[in-house]
């Protein structure tokens, strides 16, 4: 399946079937491609550019407006760095927000700004018909505003705050080998399955090449069952209430950020492909593995490229995250079955952790 955003197909879908029913006589468009190409082009009837271009003119000032409800209220420089806003009409709707709430917290620590971190959501000027599209208002109420208690911040209603856009590490990573410590989320919740083996499963439409290699992980979920480990398989958000074999799976972690980080707080270990959840565990004391492939440069997944890893998560390949602990490990290849194993078996799990709070 493509990783196109669907809302593209149904605009394409749209102006094709106009296409069948009208004499349609000259056509533009503009095309934007992750991480960074692009192209424009027309085509049609000789003589009607003058009014495409009028057409285009319109769609320049239609766009420029739609730009302007989505656009944050200036910034008050006078306000010290534990007011931050977080674009909720325009910045990431996925789990980079943890990486962005974390740095924020850090730069809060950094700058002697009082405690706690006040966060406010600003939702656009027509917040009330953004905020149930796309999934907005489930992001806001099962993901963000949970992370904020677990790292002691508090929901704040100016939004005239500092706002960065910074959803990478790099920040964090650099911030680290300064000598600067990283704060570990508590879910408050009492530990679930505790001592079981987790497995969180990527199980998703969008980029579909980086899902969970699912036949590996049933084959090694057996693996674990026949050496007298308590498996539980977390699944994508989408998959969250069906059956992953016989294996038990945790329906609530799969939905609630607070359940999801209680499961892992209490687990033996927490096993990971490159997918969001797993910035809970990287800033806890929770044991994790995550196995990480790593594609040629040019790929159509950016994020999973050398140049991605030292650009925006400030380490290389073969590297490990500065306050990662030696239950915490980044596995540098596909989530195979031999590779999983092997991971596995080369963890120290009885070691206690080393690094701080």
């Amino acid at each position: 399946m493509s990783a196109s955003h669907p809302n593209v197909f149904k605009l394409i879908k749209t102006y094709m079937e106009f296409a069948e029913k009208h004499p349609v006589a000259s056509i533009a468009i503009a095309v934007c491609v992750h991480p960074n190409m692009d192209a424009a082009d027309f085509e049609g009837e000789v003589g009607m550019e003058p009014l495409l271009r009028a057409n285009l003119a319109r769609l320049d000032k239609k766009i420029e407006d739609f730009v302007n409800l989505w656009s944050l209220p200036p910034n008050d420089p006078s306000l010290t760095k534990d007011n931050v806003v977080y674009n909720l009409a325009h910045d990431p709707l996925n789990h980079d927000f943890l990486i962005w709430l974390v740095d924020a917290e850090m730069t809060r620590r950094r700058a002697g700004a009082p405690a706690p971190l006040k966060v406010s959501f600003w939702c656009g000027t027509d917040a009330k018909e953004r905020m149930e599209k796309d999934n907005r208002r489930q992001w806001l109420e099962k993901v963000f505003r949970p992370l904020l208690g677990m790292i002691g911040a508090v929901e704040d209603f100016r939004y005239d705050g500092h706002h960065s856009t910074d959803f990478v590490p790099r920040n964090i990573t650099a911030a680290v080998r300064n000598g600067e410590r990283v704060p570990i989320l508590k879910s408050g919740l009492p530990p679930r399955h505790p001592g079981s083996v987790t497995i969180t499963l990527r199980e998703s439409w969008y980029w579909p090449h980086r899902n969970s290699n699912l036949e590996a992980w049933l084959r090694f979920a057996k693996y674990l069952r026949e050496r007298g480990e308590k498996v539980i398989v977390v699944r994508d958000t989408e998959k969250a209430f069906d059956n992953f074999a016989d294996f038990q799976t945790d329906s609530e972690a799969s939905l609630y950020t607070a359940k999801r980080m209680a499961l892992y707080e209490g687990a033996k270990c927490n096993l990971f492909t490159s997918n969001g959840p797993v910035g809970l565990v990287l800033f806890s004391h929770a044991p994790w593995l995550q196995f990480v492939p790593i594609e040629e440069e040019g790929s159509t997944y950016q994020p999973n490229t050398k140049k991605f890893w030292k650009d925006s998560n400030g380490i290389e390949p073969g590297e490990q995250y500065p306050w990662a602990s030696e239950t915490q490990r980044l596995v540098w290849g596909k989530d195979s079955y031999e590779n999983i194993v092997n991971a596995w078996e080369a963890i120290p799990l009885t070691k206690e952790l080393s690094y701080g709070t």
